[in-house]
C-alpha cells in the first residue's frame, strides 16, 4: 500500500462500518469491498484478521475473494482440510466464464491463484498426483510459470519413490 497506510486503513474501517449499517437496511446491496480491502490490509501488515473475516463471510457468505481469503489463513495455519473443499470449489470455475452479477473478481484468482494452492494442499498431504495436476494447471496462467512447473516435477519424483 502506497502513501499514508493508517489512514487507508482507517478509511476502510469507516467502509467496512457503513457496509454493516447498510446490510441491516439491505443485504441485497451491501458491498463487500470495504471487507475485502480492510482485510487485505492489515493481513498485510500481519494484524489478526480472523474475526473480521469470520463477520465478513457471514455478511457476505458467498462471496469468492472472502473464501479466498479464508482458504489462505487456513493454508497458513496448516489447517488444509478446511483449505481443501473452498480451493477446489474456487479452482473449478472457469475463469472466462463465470459471471457474478455483484461482485468481480481478477482472473488470477481462478485461473492460477486458486489452483497452486489447490496443488500445495495435495502436495502437503502426499497426494502427489493431484499435485502435479493442479500445478500445471497454475502454470497455465501463472506469471511465475516456470516456478509451477518445477513443483509439478517435484510432486511426479515424490509420486515415482512412494
Amino acid at each position: 500500500m502506497t502513501g499514508d497506510e493508517d489512514a487507508a486503513i482507517a478509511a476502510w474501517r469507516r467502509g467496512a462500518e457503513a457496509a454493516r449499517n447498510e446490510y441491516r437496511v439491505d443485504a441485497g446491496q451491501t458491498c463487500s469491498l470495504p471487507f475485502v480491502s480492510l482485510l487485505q490490509s492489515l493481513h498485510g501488515r500481519g494484524e489478526p484478521v480472523a474475526d473480521l473475516l469470520r463477520e465478513a463471510l457471514e455478511l457476505f457468505p458467498d462471496n469468492l475473494v472472502l473464501q479466498w481469503n479464508l482458504a489462505k489463513l487456513s493454508l497458513e495455519r496448516f489447517d488444509d482440510e478446511k483449505a481443501l473443499p473452498i480451493l477446489k470449489r474456487i479452482a473449478a470455475l472457469d475463469p472466462h466464464k463465470f459471471f457474478d452479477p455483484m461482485n468481480s473478481y481478477d482472473t488470477a484468482l481462478f485461473a492460477y491463484l486458486a489452483p497452486e494452492a489447490l496443488a500445495l494442499c495435495h502436495f502437503r498431504a502426499g497426494r502427489f498426483r493431484q499435485a502435479a495436476h493442479w500445478y500445471r494447471r497454475a502454470a497455465q496462467a501463472s506469471p511465475e510459470r516456470e516456478a509451477c512447473e518445477t513443483k509439478a516435477r517435484l510432486a511426479e519424483a515424490r509420486l515415482a519413490q512412494a
